[in-house]
C-alpha cells in the first residue's frame, strides 16, 4: 500500500509536511492545487512537493485476556517514507 503526503520546504533545511494522506498522485496534486490557493492568500510558503509512504510489512500480536477466553489481537504495521518529489503543484 501506498499513501502520498503534501509537503512544502518552510526555510533551507526545514522541510514540512501536512499531516493529510492520499492515495494517488492525482489526488494529492489535485488537493494541492486547492490548498495552494489559500496558502497564497495567507502568504505562507506553498506546496511544493509529494512523498510517497510505502507500507513495508505488518504484525499481528495476540495476548489472552484475563481469563475468560478473551483474545486481544493488534496489527502493528511500518510505514516509512520512500521519496519526496516536487510535482509542479505551485
Amino acid at each position: 500500500m501506498r499513501l502520498f503526503r503534501l509537503g512544502y520546504h518552510h526555510k533551507p533545511g526545514d522541510f514540512r509536511e501536512l499531516g493529510t494522506s492520499y492515495y494517488s498522485v492525482p489526488e494529492a496534486a489535485h488537493a494541492a492545487g486547492k490548498l495552494n490557493g489559500e496558502r497564497h492568500a495567507r502568504r505562507v510558503a506553498l506546496l511544493d512537493t509529494i512523498c510517497v509512504y510505502v507500507r513495508l510489512d505488518y504484525v499481528s500480536i495476540r495476548s489472552s485476556g484475563s481469563g475468560q477466553g478473551r483474545h486481544h489481537e493488534q496489527r502493528v504495521s511500518e510505514t516509512r517514507r520512500g521519496a519526496c518529489f516536487w510535482h509542479g503543484t505551485t
